[in-house]
């Protein structure tokens, strides 16, 4: 017979999923609905904080052990537990709450200028950004596979922090670049990232 601990907790994983599916379906719906009525009034925005539940858990096992030789009904045994089970499903908005990161970059010579900036207009500063060549999107855009000398020498370091005005500067050795074929760099902080491609023309 199954251990019924173990059918148990796969029963509450289950009822915890089914959950937390159904809270962000509904939270989707909500959020997709008309932010505007007909006549252009803003209409209420809504939003799912928490969901509180509550689960009630029985289980048994029973044994009933194999036949002999003694006359009589066979004894059977049966374990029985409850429990009740609490908690709180809590929504974490995108970026834990916190204004969203963009990273702006643009092209000078030689390297490549990365600044932090969240939605409040705050610069981050003392940020690690890390720089790395996307070889798949290198040979989408046109370029061809990075050698195994440009991935270790194209760039002069691939982790920085942002000084005073959330700036980077990525140094870019422009002799591994072709003239005029992209290599796609992958520049990312956390959780937002941002695409370049650069050429030796574009860089010098």
């Amino acid at each position: 017979m199954p251990d019924s601990t173990k059918v148990t907790a796969q029963g509450i994983h289950d009822m915890l999923t089914a959950l937390t599916d159904a809270l962000g379906s509904s939270q989707a719906h909500l959020s997709s609905m008309a932010a505007f009525d007909a006549t252009g009034r803003e209409l209420p925005r809504y939003h799912i904080p928490h969901l509180d539940f509550t689960f009630d858990i029985e289980a048994s096992q029973s044994s009933q052990p194999g036949a002999g030789f003694k006359m009589g009904p066979r004894q059977s045994s049966s374990i029985e537990t409850s429990a009740k089970i609490s908690g709180r499903i809590v929504s974490i908005p995108p970026n834990a709450g916190l204004p969203k990161i963009e990273i702006l970059v643009e092209l000078a010579s030689q390297k490549i200028i990365a600044t932090l900036i969240n939605e409040a207009g705050e610069m981050m500063t003392n940020t690690q950004i890390s720089v790395e060549i996307d070889s798949n999107l290198t040979v989408q855009a046109g370029g061809t596979q990075p050698t195994s000398n440009q991935k270790t020498s194209l760039l002069v370091a691939q982790q920085y922090l942002t000084d005073a005005g959330g700036i980077a500067q990525i140094d870019i050795v422009t002799a591994q670049l072709h003239a005029t074929k992209p290599m796609v760099l992958r520049i990312s902080s956390g959780n937002t990232e941002s695409y370049i491609a650069i050429t030796k023309g574009a860089l010098t």
